[in-house]
């Protein structure tokens, strides 16, 4: 884990927290949509990208994967304190607001972990079938999904940091 702890990514990590939870704002200011759209996107397309110095388009993507996880994963429990703090000081008249920023954040996180976790099944050779149809049943298990998922996701870092090291010594 130590290898996503890069500056980028937390960066990255931030601006996602900030994205995932700005339902409120984004109705109290619908202009925020031109910048948070934007950004949600690049998110999306390009964290992580540049950062294993390799060639090869499919460790990048393998590392995107990688990166876009660690998003997800790692957001999920700001978000969560967020809309804890929502859903207390919410009142009857604003609990639609509560349930409407629940699902943008939800939607958000699901994007992220949909377009993580693609990049990684389609680019990872060491993950084998074993961990994939592993990771896809465990999904919907609560806590069981979060340690394959740790898993999946040390495999998968481990195999980019393995590739740069070999293509370095060659």
């Amino acid at each position: 884990m130590k290898k996503l702890l890069t500056l980028p990514n937390v960066l990255h990590l931030w601006l996602f927290c900030v994205i995932a939870n700005s339902y409120v704002a984004i109705v109290a200011q619908p202009l925020l949509l031109l910048a948070i759209v934007p950004a949600f996107l690049f998110l999306n397309v390009l964290a992580g990208i540049w950062e294993p110095e390799t060639d090869s388009k499919r460790l990048k993507f393998c590392h995107h994967g990688g990166v876009l996880l660690f998003l997800f994963a790692a957001s999920l429990i700001p978000s969560v304190i967020y809309h804890i703090v929502l859903a207390s000081v919410t009142w009857d008249g604003q609990i639609k607001t509560f349930i409407f920023s629940a699902l943008f954040c939800i939607c958000a996180e699901a994007i992220v972990f949909w377009n993580g976790i693609l990049c990684v099944y389609c680019t990872s050779r060491q993950m084998g079938v074993k961990w994939r149809v592993i990771g896809a049943l465990c999904g919907m298990i609560p806590v069981v999904n979060f340690v394959v998922l740790r898993k999946l996701l040390r495999m998968t870092m481990d195999e980019v940091t393995e590739a740069n090291v070999q293509e370095e010594t060659t």
